[in-house]
């Protein structure tokens, strides 16, 4: 070969590879941008779920913040509006906003916001309170209740994205959520969560395969929500009537105050006279003042059946009749704190959730839900329960200071997918509307 052939051939052959090196090298950096791209409309198409959730969130902050704060039920606005939840258009995407609803024979979910008082505040609850969840043990319920009052030690750190619960005992340890206080036991967790294995309340493809991924679950094309769904840290009463006046208490009331509710002479001095006795409900000023429930307390069966002969005798005393309790009660109470944890709202609240209630049985539970159902608005006061059948007075007495019948914390859920990549976000939010502005108690994100 000639030399001039040989050099030529060289750089014919090193041309080759350069344009070989040179296209690789192009592919590898289309490749490369198109991931990059990939990564880049990923992230916007994220950010843009996200704030489509948030916008979810407000609107249904908004929604409750305008309801009538006097009696709260689900026939209000808040409680299950598709039109105003259900894949809202919002720029390119849409979200929605729901509840969960264990007691639905359709669909564990309604399409707005949950009332907390709905649901056992597991920071207030006694073990029969916790007995009335399914396939709760004694033995469960002693161990939740012995984790939930150990006392607080130096390694709790309370800091956090999540606010704490105003009502938890500072004397107790801080918990952030149902995780930290039911612990890591697995079986435990089953129970607490059933198959919401990503705690967003609705059946997705893992949590409907048997035991191919976690949860477990069993692949019947329902959802388990477990104990969560009937379960709060953050339920509690501002101890003020339907105006937002502070409740008179009846312990240390004065007559003039009494007579302003209005009581009349003589009922105000039925009141004067058996509080001297210990009241241990608001409930008692009835209990007292018929024979057909007396208080369970002796020195209280003695003294009403005396105040009764006496009310017959002279009209220095009048006994508290059903209708003047009916008219007084949201403005009473017997307890000094301007928030009590732990109450349960009889508008919203479902069978089980009742039935975890003193004296109340599941049965009992349940008419008092059908009897509910045909209310408009639901149950005007708690001494409305008196009306429903087989409630006695005996019953009201038992659990009247656990009953409410409004609401100032709310959880809501909010899906939100941006379009067209389909890709979701999740906030779960828990709010006190009892102020001018709401508060935000929790507020998780997830995607």
């Amino acid at each position: 070969m000639k030399p001039g052939t040989f050099r030529r051939a060289t750089v014919l052959i090193l041309a080759l590879w350069l344009v070989i090196l040179l296209t690789l090298m192009g592919v590898s950096i289309l490749r490369i941008n198109r991931e990059d791209q990939a990564i880049v409309r990923t992230f916007s198409q994220r950010t843009m779920a996200r704030w489509i959730c948030r916008a979810g969130i407000h609107r249904a902050i908004a929604t409750v913040m305008a309801d009538d704060p006097a009696v709260d039920s689900l026939a209000d606005r808040w409680a299950d509006q598709p039109d105003r939840f259900l894949n809202y258009d919002l720029g390119a995407g849409q979200f929605t906003v729901y509840r969960l609803d264990p007691s639905s024979q359709i669909a564990p979910y309604q399409y707005g916001l949950q009332d907390q008082s709905a649901l056992i505040n597991v920071l207030t609850a006694d073990i029969e309170t916790l007995l009335a969840l399914p396939e709760m043990t004694v033995d469960l319920a002693e161990q939740i209740l012995l984790r939930r009052d150990l006392p607080q030690t130096l390694g709790d750190d309370p800091s956090g994205q999540v606010e704490q619960p105003v009502q938890q005992d500072s004397q107790r340890r801080l918990f952030r959520s149902l995780d930290e206080l039911f612990g890591d036991d697995p079986s435990t967790r089953q129970l607490l969560w059933g198959e919401d294995g990503n705690r967003n309340g609705i059946l997705d493809p893992h949590e409907n395969d048997g035991d191919l991924s976690y949860p477990p679950d069993d692949q019947d094309g329902q959802l388990d929500l477990g104990w969560a769904a009937r379960l709060t840290l953050y339920s509690y009463e501002h101890n003020v009537d339907a105006t937002g006046q502070a409740r008179l208490n009846l312990h240390t009331a004065t007559a003039q105050q009494l007579a302003d509710l209005p009581l009349r002479p003589g009922q105000v001095n039925f009141v004067m006279e058996i509080r001297q006795f210990g009241l241990q409900s608001i409930a008692d000023l009835l209990s007292l003042a018929t024979s057909a429930a007396p208080s369970t307390h002796a020195a209280n069966r003695a003294f009403g059946s005396a105040l009764q002969a006496e009310a017959l005798e002279s009209g220095e005393i009048e006994a508290i009749d059903l209708a003047t309790f009916k008219h007084i009660v949201d403005r009473i109470t017997i307890d000094s704190r301007s928030v009590i944890p732990g109450k349960i709202n009889i508008n919203t609240a479902d069978a089980t959730v009742l039935s975890s209630l003193p004296a109340i049985t599941s049965d009992l539970a349940a008419k008092i839900v059908r009897y509910r159902n045909g209310l408009p608005g639901g149950f005007k006061t708690i001494a409305d329960l008196l009306d429903v059948p087989d409630v006695s007075l005996s019953t009201l007495r038992a659990c009247a200071e656990r009953l409410t019948i409004r609401s100032s914390v709310y959880g809501m859920h909010c899906l939100a997918r941006a379009h067209p990549g389909g890709l979701t976000y999740h906030i779960y939010a828990v709010v006190d509307r009892r102020f001018s502005e709401p508060v935000i108690l929790h507020w998780q994100e997830r995607y």
